[in-house]
């Protein structure tokens, strides 16, 4: 599978690869010179600086690079076989070519190169020296080796009645059309699995499987030293963890435009609900404002979670492929994750808390709350998204999770509906929701000592009982105690 991370370059694919899956006590300079024999092996070095990128994408590797990177990523933790799936798949000639020369050359340093293969060129077909031959229905019509511009195939198929090969063919379109795989169907087609069974190569074949006293196959022989690892993986925990943790910091670094779109929506967040809110006063009225400015602060975090989703998904087929091939742990790729994330999130969140707080009036005594647990809820936000990303089968079935959990966490933070007025069988959520949290610390640290005020319009006249001449009003305020609102009674002209 040729996916690899996007934001790395080839050198450092290749790197991280032996990082993780060579044994600890391969020695640093071992792992570099083992690098260094792979990257000239594989033909990488003019491009070990270079991003990986997309599939498909204008900048990047092409898919010939990607495959012989690929490769490199294995080779370089000295496997004894290397299986490869149709790996000139895709390719045109040349770039075929130069993927099988390349298992060629690893083949030549002592590494057992097995492949399936699909309709290769003739240059293509002369780099391989055994081949398995298959029929429809998985049945073997010729195992063995080669030989020189596969002269031995070839002499196999003539010595059991098939023609002879016209030398301006290729060998590999010549057998697929007498076993009737080729082109063209062919007339009194023979059985060429019969033919192989009752051959002189399948018995020899067969005997060199057999014991020599019992006569029983075998293909691993009894003395043979048994296999057994100690570990799952190959490095500690701790290596997983910082050589993940290097990598995604990298990636980050790399990556302008999420980290830069983030920032400016913040900024434009800020702007947007902070002149909505501007400066409320502290008047009955705005109270209530300042409980809704409370509530809308939240959005800056809220808009996290839906880019994390994308972000996550982008990179998790490469998860799938280094974990599967015991690199690293779930837990050491994704607490890594979200330490990297941590910096860009928390810069951007600084900037909205301090153009949002002081643009809507909070009292500045609630500023350090306000700003760390805004902080909390942000790294709350990007870690929810990045689990959605996880367990989401495509980005937009995440991106539609998303906004419905917003939706829910919303509705039942005690805002909207009151935590008294919240249904029995809905009041769970409320107790669980990180929404409902954040809104009561931020009210507790910006409401708590403010003194509200009642302006004109909030004042209430009504006749005074027993004086038909004079009227009074009195602020209708609950929070100004009773003496306060005797002392601000005042009278009031019968035309007022």
């Amino acid at each position: 599978m040729d996916i690899h991370v996007s934001k790395t370059t080839v050198r450092e694919a290749i790197e991280f690869s032996a990082r993780l899956r060579l044994p600890e006590d391969v020695t640093k300079a071992e792992r570099e010179d083992q690098v260094e024999k792979t990257i000239d092996l594989l033909e990488l070095r003019e491009i070990q600086h270079e991003l990986v990128g997309i599939p498909g994408a204008a900048i990047g590797l092409s898919s010939e690079q990607r495959k012989r990177l690929t490769i490199a990523v294995e080779l370089v933790v000295r496997p004894s076989i290397l299986f490869l799936d149709e790996p000139t798949s895709g390719l045109d000639s040349r770039a075929a070519l130069k993927v099988a020369n390349a298992m060629r050359r690893v083949s030549d340093t002592g590494v057992a190169v097995l492949c399936t293969i699909h309709q290769p060129s003739k240059e293509v077909f002369s780099c391989f020296d055994s081949l398995l031959l298959l029929q429809r229905g998985g049945r073997v019509v010729y195992f063995g080796d080669l030989g020189e511009q596969a002269s031995q195939m070839l002499a196999y198929f003539e010595k059991n009645g098939a023609e002879p090969m016209n030398p301006k063919l290729n060998p590999a379109d010549y057998m697929l059309d007498q076993i009737g795989a080729g082109t063209t169907a062919r007339e009194n087609q023979r059985d060429w699995h019969e033919i192989w069974l009752l051959s002189s190569e399948n018995k020899a074949l067969m005997g060199s499987l057999e014991h020599a006293e019992g006569g029983k196959p075998t293909i691993v022989p009894e003395e043979a030293p048994h296999i057994k690892f100690d570990h799952i993986f190959s490095t500690s925990r701790r290596v997983q963890f910082m050589t993940n943790l290097r990598r995604f910091f990298t990636v980050y670094w790399r990556t302008p435009e999420y980290n830069f779109t983030r920032f400016v929506t913040g900024i434009f967040q800020a702007l947007l609900l902070g002149f909505s809110f501007f400066q409320v006063p502290n008047t009955q009225a705005g109270q209530l404002i300042l409980v809704s400015a409370a509530f809308m602060s939240a959005l800056a975090s809220l808009m996290s979670i839906n880019s994390a989703v994308g972000n996550v998904i982008g990179d998790r087929i490469a998860f799938y492929r280094e974990s599967a091939a015991g690199a690293y742990s779930a837990f050491s790729y994704f607490i890594p994750l979200l330490i990297a994330d941590a910096p860009f999130t928390l810069v951007t969140n600084f900037v909205f808390g301090i153009m949002f707080f002081f643009m809507v009036g909070f009292q500045t005594s609630a500023y350090g709350y306000f700003l760390v647990i805004g902080l909390i809820y942000a790294l709350w936000a990007v870690a929810t998204g990045s689990m959605f990303g996880a367990i989401s089968p495509t980005e937009e079935i995440g991106l539609i999770l998303v906004p419905l959990m917003n939706s829910v966490l919303n509705l039942l933070a005690g805002f909207l509906i009151p935590a008294s007025a919240i249904p029995g069988y809905y009041i769970w959520i409320y107790w669980i929701n990180p929404n409902a949290y954040y809104l009561s610390g931020v009210l507790k640290a910006v409401l708590t000592g403010l003194q509200f005020v009642c302006t004109e319009d909030e004042l209430a006249a009504f006749p005074y009982p027993g004086n038909t001449d004079d009227t009074y009003e009195f602020p209708d305020c609950e929070s100004i105690p009773p003496e306060s609102t005797r002392t601000s009674l005042k009278p009031l002209s019968k035309s007022s």
